[in-house]
């Protein structure tokens, strides 16, 4: 069918009576060339048949786009045999295929969760990002998919280990109300980032966001369980009651005062360039971080915004400094 000489990641054999009599082989291969997933015009790779008559390869009826690492064959009794490509889409017997095929293919991926999770996240490296599309694209399905998304993450010491969100909201802290995350290029320029120190300190975790999609993905969630998604560059970010703690910690009232004269003055310097200059409640280690001022878009988002559009102006960032560094000190 594919001509793939790897053994498949799972299979499954479909057979339905009702509503519509059809039958189908579904596969997950281990992988899919890049150049069919990531195509400009990307195509669901399934062959339809009618009573055992070729009707159409490559069929973009029978699967979302999201699917489309999915190979295989289906083969339908009850459509007529002399359906054209033309008339399939307004087919009511083909948008019961597609239901039952969609809900098929997640149960496999669910399975594969529960019996086998080195194995899911073979087909996680393969095909995640694919799938994330749904989250973005697909409002119907998105919270069965919400609980087979996979992120890096601050609290693991293997760089190549993943989490899932259900495992994020399992070892969160009692008092912890948000899911953290910080969108970035790569994941090691992300673990890098100043913004994460004061999570580090208080053994919050965030979730490395490294791919295009990720973003878009979050925005579609909302939020998981009870608990809401939280960017970690935003400008509005609460960590709770202990931020003013860590705040006045090692402060004095006449460092206060020329924090307070630092920022006067570097907002006189920076205008036009930053949208405000504050005092971090977030830095520990680092003197200074741009953050995404409130109700602006993240800098990663930004920067792919960027690359679509060369002539985006973006938005300016908010400039926090850390009052209790030694170059802010000597700068005060």
């Amino acid at each position: 069918l594919t001509g793939d000489h790897q053994e498949p990641l799972s299979w499954e054999h479909v057979a339905v009576d009702v509503p519509i009599q059809f039958y189908a082989l579904l596969y997950l291969p281990q992988q899919t060339p890049m150049e069919l997933l990531f195509a400009s015009e990307p195509k669901v790779s399934l062959d339809l048949h009618v009573r055992r008559v070729f009707i159409q390869n490559d069929c973009p009826d029978l699967l979302p786009l999201y699917l489309r690492f999915v190979r295989g064959v289906v083969d339908c009794d009850d459509l007529p045999l002399n359906v054209s490509r033309e008339t399939l889409q307004q087919n009511p017997g083909i948008a019961k295929v597609r239901a039952t095929l969609v809900r098929r293919v997640q149960g496999m991926l669910e399975n594969m969760v529960k019996k086998d999770e080195e194995q899911y996240l073979t087909f996680w490296r393969a095909y995640g990002a694919v799938l994330k599309e749904g989250v973005a694209m697909e409002f119907e399905h998105k919270d069965q998919l919400a609980g087979l998304l996979r992120y890096h993450s601050s609290l693991e010491d293997d760089p190549e280990a993943y989490v899932s969100l259900q495992t994020y909201v399992d070892r969160v802290q009692s008092e912890q109300e948000k899911i953290y995350y910080l969108a970035g290029e790569s994941k090691e320029s992300i673990a890098q980032s100043p913004l994460l120190e004061t999570f580090r300190k208080r053994g919050l975790e965030v979730l490395y966001l490294d791919e295009p999609v990720d973003e878009w993905v979050i925005q579609g969630l909302q939020k998981f369980g009870e608990k809401e998604f939280q960017a970690v560059d935003a400008a509005d970010l609460d960590l709770g009651a202990e931020e003013d703690e860590v705040k006045l910690e090692g402060v004095d009232d006449e460092s206060r005062a020329e924090t307070i004269e630092l920022i006067d003055f570097l907002k006189k310097q920076l205008e036009g360039r930053v949208s405000d200059v504050v005092e971090s409640k977030r830095l520990t280690d680092s003197p200074c971080v741009l953050v995404a001022a409130q109700g602006g878009v993240s800098q990663n988002m930004e920067r792919l915004m960027k690359m679509a559009d060369r002539d985006f102006a973006g938005s300016q960032r908010q400039l926090e400094i850390n009052p209790k560094h030694d170059i802010i000190r000597n700068l005060s």
